[in-house]
């Protein structure tokens, strides 16, 4: 897909979430272009090992994530 027609379905998908959802969506974006901007937070360097250890915390997390949503079993 090419970014323009990613770029029209991601606004196509966001006119249809209630206003609260969009305003929280957007100030999300708007706090990491900002810090990306402002090269915050800087970038930390680690160990083949504790990429393992961080790689296995974040797979466990979005697993849990997704087991505790409503639609986990469809995601």
């Amino acid at each position: 897909m090419s970014a323009p027609d990613m770029l029209k379905y991601k606004v196509d998908y966001l006119v249809t979430r209630p206003q609260p959802e969009m305003r929280s969506y957007l100030s999300s974006l708007r706090e990491a272009v900002t810090a990306e901007l402002s090269n915050y937070p800087s970038v930390k360097t680690v160990t083949p090992s504790q990429r393992q250890i961080l790689d296995q915390v974040l797979n466990q997390r979005l697993e849990d994530t997704l087991d505790a949503h409503p639609n986990g079993e469809e995601l």
